[in-house]
């Protein structure tokens, strides 16, 4: 029997709408190219902190380029649009504001950045130097791992997303690993208590290939999350987080593998914040 070729989809895509480096349409074109049947921009929204960062994301002009890429390349790709919104505690009603203003498909959420006792919202992934002072701030290793599980449980428990992205991003300065371990019970117990909210809040995980990228040399989640994610049915989604050129497909192939490992059949796609079904 000949093996079916998987329809590849990318549900987590950046652009200049953002922080990416391709405009909208080169991410179109560069997913037409890869073979993607559907995919979705969830380009970076401004953030409640008022971080200047992202205080031009999101535009007017942006929504309207979507629309329009929408139909140029109806007969190619199916387009949808969705948003990765950053999670700040005490923030939940101004995000719900921000989100109710676009016609969305599909909103999902992460947590970048903690804000230690002292003060000053760092990122989690940012590098290791600044990593290293977090930890002394937080006063180990493990109290850090505590607060970011925390944060995305309060996250998941505010009913505004669709999906988690990707759910252990603080590995990505792992190297060895060196901060964080899976044979660690407590930092298990965190993540198991993730899935746990992501299950009773009907939400998606997805796999984020970027960490193949960093030094963790891995995806987002591991592996043996993945397989306890599929134990307790939660759904998945894929995405390849791009933010440069070359890199729209960045091994999506390679996820799908994982699902298979994990034991899906399975993964979902999102439009108008419904989910579709996608055989693997």
């Amino acid at each position: 029997m000949v093996k079916k070729e998987p329809i590849l989809i990318n549900f987590h895509l950046h652009s200049t709408g953002s922080d990416g480096k391709l405009t909208p349409e080169q991410v179109v074109k560069e997913a037409i190219a890869a073979g993607i049947k559907f995919m979705c921009f969830t380009d970076h929204y401004k953030r409640a902190n008022k971080d200047p960062w992202a205080a031009n994301f999101f535009s007017k002009k942006y929504m309207k380029t979507i629309k329009e890429l929408q139909e140029k390349y109806a007969d190619k790709i199916d387009i949808s649009l969705g948003v990765e919104m950053d999670w700040f505690e005490g923030k939940k009603d101004w995000m719900k504001k921000e989100l109710s203003k676009n016609p969305l498909d599909y909103i999902m959420g992460s947590v970048h950045l903690l804000m230690p006792k002292n003060g000053g919202y760092f990122g989690v992934s940012w590098n290791e130097d600044l990593l290293k002072k977090r930890i002394k701030d937080y006063g180990g290793i493990n109290f850090l791992a505590r607060e970011y599980f925390r944060q995305m449980r309060l996250m998941i428990k505010s009913g505004i997303f669709d999906a988690v992205a990707h759910l252990d991003v603080v590995r990505t300065l792992n190297t060895h690993p060196k901060y964080f371990s899976s044979k660690n019970k407590e930092y298990r117990a965190h993540v198991i208590s993730v899935l746990n909210a992501i299950k009773h809040n009907q939400m998606c995980l997805e796999i984020n290939t970027s960490g193949w990228l960093y030094p963790c040399k891995e995806q987002f989640p591991s592996l043996w999350i993945l397989k306890q994610a599929r134990k307790k049915n939660i759904p998945l989604t894929i995405g390849s987080d791009c933010h440069f050129a070359n890199k729209v497909s960045y091994n999506l192939e390679k996820a799908y593998e994982l699902a298979r490992q994990a034991g899906y059949s399975e993964i979902v796609r999102f439009k108008a914040r419904k989910r579709i079904s996608i055989p693997i």
